[in-house]
């Protein structure tokens, strides 16, 4: 209790004793907690610096109130209101299971698929089109397996796609 363990994302500090939880942040400045076991407090933060050069870290200003997850919580964070519900079992093994480096998506947008993929590999999507984007996938993927990806998005949802080079591939429905 004494030497609580911190993670800054943007601008919101996530504090815990003793448990097991993600912490998420996505582009657009947005952070997801979510708490397997125990109790976080998330609390919005001003002043958090690390200088690489000293390998020093300037502790945040924490500002008053927060809020606090427990066990089986999730919370978005970000520029609109706070967000705190409870995330049911089936849905807190697909969100975590990138430890076990697999990817659940469950009706997501290609776009927002991708994104994640995107996150564990050198390779960027870009779309052709807009029906490409928003159409809906479902499954389990391993995380760096981007050919693998490919051919199921070719085979199940009629996906075409084209390699550019190794770190560009486009996107469009054939």
């Amino acid at each position: 209790p004494a030497r609580p363990f911190s993670v800054q994302s943007g601008a919101h500090l996530v504090q815990v004793v003793g448990t097991s939880f993600s912490v998420y942040r996505d582009t657009a400045d947005k952070t997801e907690v979510i708490v397997e076991e125990g109790t976080v407090r998330v609390k919005e933060s001003v002043d958090f610096a690390i200088s690489r050069e000293l390998d020093v870290v300037k502790p945040p200003t924490l500002m008053v109130g927060g809020d606090k997850l427990s066990a089986g919580d999730i919370g978005i964070f970000g520029n609109a209101a706070p967000l705190v519900d409870v995330i049911d079992h089936e849905s807190l093994g697909a969100r975590l299971a990138w430890r076990e480096g697999k990817l659940v998506f469950r009706g997501d947008t290609l776009e927002a698929a991708l994104a994640q993929i995107s996150r564990y590999t050198t390779t960027r999507f870009e779309f052709l089109d807009e029906k490409a984007k928003q159409l809906t996938v479902a499954g389990v993927f391993q995380s760096g397996d981007v050919e693998g990806l490919l051919r199921t998005l070719k085979a199940n949802f009629d996906i075409a796609y084209q390699r550019i080079d190794d770190d560009l591939i486009l996107i469009g429905i054939r």
